[in-house]
């Protein structure tokens, strides 16, 4: 099998296309990402990280009924994924009318947890049950990286807290905390010294980056997103046909710094997700044929970030393994 810019292309027909695309797809699913194999001697911001939009919004980790991702965070990472965004949103906690009407199935205090839009409403839309918050959340992916001790995670949050509710639930991540890796730290500053190289972070145990859309929220955990990355618009319009890599804010997709690179996170899935949209998005042809001929002209480089709905469907992972041997070659 080759691999060329636009295509796979297969030197002999299969005898059952059904049997040879079945078990590509395991292999896919299964396999171990380039980036996990690389020695780590280029930096961080020289590799391209398969990502999950609304990762928290699954089947396996709560009762969902409007989805963007079919498994876990955990199996997201052990499948290949190593950037999650996750929404964090303030609750007030369900009160004793809502665990009294809820048959004591939703009696949540107050905290930081995992809602989409808002953490009220109906459940299965807009907040699940059980209900997640960012601290237990934080805390599986600090325990998966301390259980694979050369992988490297990063978690952008969409940040609707305020106040400073945000700091006190990853302080409380004890599996995680000791892992984050501050852009700022005097240990290695990224605005001075460009980002680090994969080495340097397995070796000082610095694996997870977190970054919060909310810039009042920026601390020595979470970095602001918008001083670090750039970012395109996230919707592919309801048919995908909408592929024109624009910037998302005010930062332009082709932004540089002296000394250092900005990050780029290039959002690929639609407002209203399905699996059907998503297997066409993802397939290798249209992904591929966005970041070169879209997104790589629009930002002059390549994405770091390839965030995807229904990850598992279509060619996300082989696209952003291509896009990292393509970089060995240059």
């Amino acid at each position: 099998m080759i691999l060329t810019r636009n295509r796979i292309r297969i030197g002999r027909a299969p005898r059952s296309i059904a049997a040879i695309l079945g078990a590509m797809m395991a292999m896919l699913l299964t396999a171990t990402p380039a980036y996990s194999q690389d020695a780590g001697d280029r930096r961080f911001d020289e590799y391209t990280w398969l990502t999950t939009h609304n990762s928290y919004a699954n089947y396996e980790d709560a009762r969902w009924s409007h989805v963007m991702q079919s498994h876990s965070i955990v199996r997201q990472l052990d499948n290949g994924v190593r950037g999650l965004m996750l929404d964090a949103h303030w609750f007030a906690g369900s009160g004793d009318a809502l665990c009294a009407i809820s048959l004591g199935t939703d009696c949540y205090g107050p905290g930081v947890y995992m809602c989409h839009g808002s953490c009220s409403g109906g459940a299965g839309f807009s907040y699940a049950l059980p209900r997640r918050t960012l601290t237990e959340t934080l805390n599986e992916i600090g325990q998966w990286l301390q259980d694979n001790p050369t992988e490297i995670v990063t978690v952008f949050l969409e940040d609707r807290t305020r106040d400073g509710q945000l700091i006190n639930p990853i302080v409380m991540a004890d599996k995680a905390l000791p892992l984050i890796f501050d852009p700022e730290s005097n240990d290695w500053y990224v605005q001075g010294r460009g980002w680090p190289p994969l080495q340097w972070m397995r070796q000082n145990n610095k694996r997870l980056v977190i970054f919060t859309s909310e810039y009042q929220n920026r601390s020595f955990l979470t970095r602001a997103r918008n001083d670090y990355a750039v970012e395109n618009t996230f919707d592919l319009g309801a048919l995908g046909q909408d592929t024109a890599c624009e910037s998302r804010n005010n930062v332009p997709l082709d932004k540089t710094e002296p000394n250092w690179n900005r990050l780029f996170i290039m959002n690929h899935f639609r407002r209203t997700p399905t699996p059907a949209g998503a297997a066409i998005d993802n397939r290798f042809d249209k992904l591929n044929s966005r970041v070169f001929d879209k997104c790589l002209s629009a930002a002059g480089k390549l994405p770091n970030y390839v965030a995807v709905d229904y990850y598992e469907l279509g060619d996300a992972k082989l696209v952003v393994d291509h896009m990292n041997r393509t970089r060995q070659l240059r």
